[in-house]
């Protein structure tokens, strides 16, 4: 099992994990951990992801309609 080096004054949120080393005064969360700042952002994004499909299923619907001379 490898050591970790976690620096000081780092802050790990609840229920991460940490797999590479992390700078002093970080602030990392997540699994993987990775910067708390860009964690939220991701999960951000993910939350929209399953509107964004249907948006994209339905601009392709219409494209596909406007193709064959349907509209």
């Amino acid at each position: 099992e490898p050591n970790r080096q976690i620096g000081d004054e780092v802050m790990v949120g609840a229920k991460s994990l940490v797999e590479d080393e992390v700078e002093d005064r970080a602030v990392v969360s997540g699994i993987p951990a990775i910067r708390h700042d860009l964690d939220l952002r991701l999960k951000a994004h993910l939350r929209r992801l399953p509107k964004l499909f249907q948006r994209l299923e339905s601009l392709e619907r219409q494209l596909g309609e406007v193709a064959s001379g349907e509209k």
